[in-house]
């Protein structure tokens, strides 16, 4: 059971580390061009962001974990 806990624990800190770095590198795709259109627009204001495709990659890890 110990193991089992510490997995759970390391598969959630990882996640974390992803969702933490998500900002950074979809923004950085979006303004090389490398995300489509649809996911690659950014946010009006003075600090623009790409939310859609932040949602969408976080909606997928949340998803994975589950799955996992």
């Amino acid at each position: 059971r110990a193991v089992v806990a510490v997995a759970v624990l390391a598969a959630l800190a990882s996640a974390l580390g992803v969702l933490l770095g998500l900002s950074r590198t979809t923004l950085a795709m979006a303004r090389d061009g490398v995300l489509p259109r649809r996911l690659a627009h950014l946010t009006t204001s003075a600090d623009p962001r790409p939310v859609r495709a932040q949602l969408v990659v976080g909606g997928a890890v949340v998803v994975g974990l589950l799955v996992l």
